[in-house]
């Protein structure tokens, strides 16, 4: 089933799990190009995602970030593991 969701809507939104605790906000999400469209594969929580989408040096840092010196503060999360039902509250199924 695909569905459209208007990209402003979900940035900065603090995602939760299934317990109510908080996983982090959404700062950047990576997509991929179907057909005519654009489709979201991935989503990045955390800190280092808004230093990667506003830095000219993005490619360094998620260098950096895949090497660990900054694992604890990025979270990659699949498009299929978030339930977007309501885009104002995102949440970990």
């Amino acid at each position: 089933m695909r569905r459209e969701i208007r990209v402003d809507l979900l940035l900065g939104r603090v995602v939760r799990d299934a317990a109510g605790r908080r996983v982090g906000r959404i700062q950047d999400m990576r997509v991929a190009r179907d057909g005519r469209d654009w489709i979201v594969t991935h989503f990045l929580l955390g800190p280092v995602g808004w230093r990667q989408r506003l830095s000219p040096t993005g490619p360094r840092l998620r260098w950096h970030t895949l090497r660990g010196t900054q694992r604890a503060a990025l979270r990659r999360v699949r498009w299929d593991v978030l339930d977007l039902s309501d885009p104002a509250r995102p949440q970990l199924r």
